[in-house]
């Protein structure tokens, strides 16, 4: 289950309020391994251990606004896993 908080000053999380909102992801990915968003917002990727897939889902909300810097990193990355 992935659930949806907001926060009144976009990227400072000591704004965080839960939402009442989750999405259901288990009957696509029990065990899910990571999670990314596209750059505006509009989409959610899960990645799927048990399945080795990854899942899109189109998020119904307003895109959240864009980071105030941007970064990039090459290299290998590991991931937590969702609980």
């Amino acid at each position: 289950t992935v659930y949806q908080y907001t926060l009144s000053i976009p990227w400072d999380l000591s704004t965080i309020v839960y939402s009442n909102k989750y999405l259901f992801i288990g009957n696509q990915a029990t065990t899910a391994y990571g999670i990314s968003f596209s750059i505006i917002g509009s989409e959610m990727y899960i990645l799927g251990v048990d399945t080795d897939t990854i899942y899109q889902y189109t998020l119904p909300e307003t895109p959240i606004p864009p980071p105030k810097k941007e970064a990039s990193r090459t290299g290998i990355y590991s991931f937590k896993t969702l609980s």
